[in-house]
């Protein structure tokens, strides 16, 4: 059940918004203005604690990683699918420009190459969405492999009966200290820069 929780947050995190696609300079210009407030101190003798993943995601070397090879499979995509479509725009104009010059065959020939292409196009665009959804999973497969450790980590470490995922545990309220999220975040970079 936690991994399909973090499957679907993870999921809802890799789609491209225009938050995540801010340049690194914006970006760094809103952490300046924003100076972070203190952590408040983990409550002694508390049992629960809760995770927002969608914060150890965007802060994370591994979410950020993510983040990368999601732009730039859907930019290499955009491009080739703008240079298939830009292939049947020019077919179409040739068709629609020439058709009274041709004979019924090369028309009828001009015509079908415009319908191949266009069928291809549609095909090539699918292909586009299953791949970028078997990225997605792949990337979410390696997202859960690395943060289930080391929150369960944690989770010993400090007595922990469970940490919570609190985009889906329904918490209405709880004491700030309780947030793991930057723990975790530090605890996966560690990890993974002792690789």
């Amino acid at each position: 059940m936690t991994r399909s929780i973090l499957g679907i947050v993870v999921c809802s995190l890799l789609t491209v918004s225009p938050a995540v696609a801010q340049t690194p300079v914006a970006a760094s210009r809103l952490v300046e203005q924003q100076p972070a407030p203190p952590s408040p101190l983990f409550p002694e003798g508390a049992k629960v604690a809760f995770v927002n993943l969608q914060v150890v995601f965007e802060q994370s070397a591994l979410g950020k990683e993510s983040f990368a090879r999601l732009r730039t499979f859907d930019t290499e995509k955009e491009a080739e699918l703008r240079a298939t479509a830009k292939e049947l725009e020019d077919l179409q104009q040739r068709l629609d420009s020439q058709q009274a010059l041709l004979s019924a065959d090369a028309a009828s020939l001009l015509a079908r190459e415009v319908e191949f292409k266009a069928r291809q196009l549609q095909f090539d665009r699918e292909n586009v969405q299953i791949g970028r959804e078997r990225l997605q999973q792949e990337l979410l497969v390696q997202f859960n492999r690395r943060v289930v450790p080391e929150a369960e980590k944690i989770r010993a470490a400090r007595g922990l009966w469970l940490i919570l995922p609190v985009a889906d545990a329904g918490v209405v309220a709880a004491h700030p200290g309780l947030d793991l999220s930057a723990e975790i975040v530090q605890a996966l970079d560690a990890a993974r820069e002792s690789r």
